[in-house]
């Protein structure tokens, strides 16, 4: 499958599956910052989050991660838990939704107690 495929892929699947979803609601980036610092706990390793106008993609405005800078940057319209989880698989290492992307992705989603996302996709053991 191709990259942008795999990235079509995940973000029809967040559409889908958390429509509505509390992950989803608008929260304030302070309150985004110190969720971060709690399932973070190193902060030498931490990435720093800012919030950004997002990149252009597909015609919207995106969130991002940058590895040389290891800083994610949440879009206005995405400050919420979901995409900081998202940018927080891509902060682990994770630049490409591929397959092994979106297995970390899900199983961070349910450490975060996200459990039907996991049931649903059918992954290993939880």
């Amino acid at each position: 499958m191709s990259r942008s495929s795999d990235t079509r892929k995940v973000y029809a699947m967040e559409a889908m599956e958390f429509k509505g979803h509390s992950i989803k609601k608008s929260t304030p980036i302070a309150v985004l910052r110190s969720w971060l610092e709690k399932h973070w706990p190193s902060a030498s390793s931490r990435p720093r989050l800012i919030a950004h106008r997002g990149v252009r993609y597909l015609g919207a405005l995106y969130s991002w991660y940058d590895p040389e800078t290891h800083t994610i940057g949440l879009a206005r319209n995405q400050r919420n838990l979901l995409t900081l989880v998202h940018e927080m698989t891509h902060a682990k290492g994770y630049g490409d939704h591929d397959n092994t992307f979106q297995r970390i992705y899900f199983r961070q989603l349910a450490e975060f107690n996200v459990k039907e996302v996991w049931k649903k996709h059918k992954l290993a053991t939880y």
